[in-house]
């Protein structure tokens, strides 16, 4: 009687535990989805040119070196009403190199500042920051200051954006008026359980930082993204091939679309 009294007790712990699982997982989604409602998109947006989604991937990469001011000029001349870039930030010297890779004391130095100097307020820029993550919060608050000083010097904020899967200190750029987007993965090829769990994470960052925009390689994309992030504007790398190119750009909260290729005849005038 004693065996069976113990063992009834185990098991109604063992329910009250899964029920209180149960309540907790509820309530977090609760709270990840208010708090990703009240992302204010309206009024926000980065860029919305529904005529002109296709931009330039580090350049027009096909006749001259990626993250290079020929190849910019290329893709700009070629019709890319922006172009993508990536960036490092040196804390000792305060400067943005303009590199896919870690710089090397041999490589050819091309920093920001010269390329917001050559293009001014011609394009929008999307800045693929990838050191960001490493960074200090008080280096990555100078690095926020910075780019918000460049901009105003030579460009301005509104065509600026900055990429990053740190979420966090993305926020610092806010605060400077300088656009943010989360990088984001929402592979299909996952399980349905690792979906939502990136779902959710990924509305959890949204949210709590009050970034509008997520941006996502194609391999990461899930098709059902606009669904599932209805307050986001999308932004989508890298298309070569037309077709789909297309029916990323017929996607109303597909806002931009990086490439390779010389696709920009799908932009209208």
């Amino acid at each position: 009687m004693a065996i069976l009294s113990a063992s009834t007790s185990k098991l109604n712990r063992s329910v009250r535990y899964s029920i209180f699982s149960i309540l907790a997982g509820f309530a977090a989604i609760y709270f990840i989805d208010s708090r990703y409602e009240k992302i204010e998109v309206e009024g926000h947006h980065f860029y919305d040119n529904a005529a002109q989604k296709i931009w330039a991937h580090r350049g027009y990469v096909k006749t001259h070196p990626e993250n290079t001011i020929a190849a910019f000029r290329e893709a700009i001349d070629k019709g890319a009403p922006g172009i993508e870039l990536d960036i490092f930030f040196n804390p000792e010297t305060k400067a943005f190199l303009v590199s896919h890779d870690p710089p090397t004391p041999d490589a050819p130095e091309l920093h920001l500042e010269t390329v917001f100097l050559e293009f001014g307020e011609k394009i929008h820029y999307w800045l693929d920051f990838k050191n960001l993550a490493d960074l200090s919060f008080k280096d990555a608050a100078s690095a926020a200051h910075l780019i918000a000083t460049m901009a105003t010097r030579y460009t301005s904020r509104p065509l600026i954006m900055v990429e990053s899967t740190d979420a966090s200190k993305l926020a610092l750029f806010k605060h400077w008026g300088v656009h943010t987007a989360l990088w984001a993965s929402l592979d299909p090829r996952n399980s349905w359980l690792m979906r939502q769990y990136h779902i959710l994470k990924t509305k959890y960052l949204l949210g709590a930082h009050g970034i509008p925009a997520a941006s996502f390689y194609i391999r990461q994309f899930d098709p059902s993204v606009p669904d599932v992030l209805p307050n986001t504007d999308i932004y989508v790398f890298t298309i070569n091939e037309v077709e789909t190119a297309r029916e990323l750009a017929a996607l109303p909260s597909v806002k931009i679309i990086l490439t390779d290729e010389d696709l920009y005849s799908l932009n209208s005038p």
